[in-house]
């Protein structure tokens, strides 16, 4: 998902940027942003439905305490793909039109709030597995909303209205996938290599 939007989308910023196209640059954030936020929520729905297959495909010889505690973590991890996928796209964006110094702040302060979050729920509600994953989604949604927050509010290449993260634009979104498809064929073929790889050594192991 993050190698078919943000390839897309950098390729087709980038060239609008550099045609001073600032308006066409700013529907292309605006429907790279929205297909990174549907395409997440899908793939995130369909892990946690299949999280125990999911699970015993990584480690197929867990013991059933470790087992159902990886399938209670990795659900609620996956609450914060969409977060994640977005807040990822939107720093990508920002460095690739020069400023790099706002998702460097916004990453600290991702890192700062997940040790607050991790601390409140791990030690304070003593939460364990479920606190950890919970630290998670509150860093990365804190991510997200702070980028998405510094992009609406001013850019100097172009400007974002959040009416029209709703209105899908086909030609727009037809150029992204087409210049990040070939991108996220390979990506998925090399994760596939590293997943076949892991689950076989756990279960030589």
């Amino acid at each position: 998902i993050f190698s078919v939007v943000t390839t897309g989308a950098v390729v087709l910023i980038s060239r609008h940027i550099g045609a001073h196209e600032n308006l066409q640059a700013g529907h292309t954030v605006e429907q790279s942003a929205l297909l990174a936020v549907a395409l997440s929520v899908l793939i995130a729905a369909f892990s946690m439905g299949f999280a125990g297959p999911v699970m015993r495909l990584v480690m197929p010889s867990a013991e059933d305490t470790l087992y159902s505690e990886a399938v209670r973590y990795f659900r609620l991890l996956m609450l914060s793909l969409p977060a994640l996928i977005l807040h990822s796209l939107l720093s990508t964006v920002s460095r690739a039109v020069g400023d790099s110094r706002n998702p460097m702040l916004v990453a600290i302060l991702m890192n700062l709030s997940q040790l607050a979050f991790g601390y409140l729920f791990i030690v304070g509600f003593h939460m364990e597995e479920t606190g950890a994953a919970l630290a998670y989604v509150g860093c990365r949604t804190v991510g997200a909303s702070l980028m998405a927050l510094i992009l609406l509010r001013d850019h100097r290449h172009f400007s974002l209205h959040l009416r029209n993260l709703l209105r899908p634009q086909t030609d727009v979104l037809r150029r992204i996938l087409n210049i990040g498809i070939p991108a996220c064929l390979e990506s998925v073929f090399v994760q596939v290599g590293y997943l076949l790889a892991n689950s076989m050594a756990i279960a030589l192991g």
